[in-house]
């Protein structure tokens, strides 16, 4: 059962592109208001933020897929500017 559980996470270190949650919540903006990147804000918007990458990542999501599901969400206005850039969107 363990094994199953950490199958994702071995395939991604196995492959040496290993994704955390903090690679990710790097790259957006928290949707609590304050324009701050989910990393550095400590609201509860920010900690649910992550831990839906937590469960994207232990589901076998790529970074780019947990960041596109964010976007469909909020708009590319959750892209942080470095990140937005990196999308090629406008």
């Amino acid at each position: 059962m363990v094994l199953f559980m950490l199958a994702p996470l071995l395939a991604a270190c196995a492959g040496g592109d290993t994704v955390l949650a903090s690679d990710i919540s790097k790259e957006l903006i928290c949707q609590c208001g304050c324009a701050e990147v989910v990393n550095t804000c400590d609201c509860s918007t920010a900690d649910e933020m992550i831990t839906l990458i937590k469960q994207d990542l232990a589901q076998g999501q790529s970074k780019q897929q947990i960041l596109q599901s964010f976007i469909d969400q909020y708009g590319e206005q959750v892209l942080a500017p470095r990140a937005h850039l990196q999308s090629g969107a406008d």
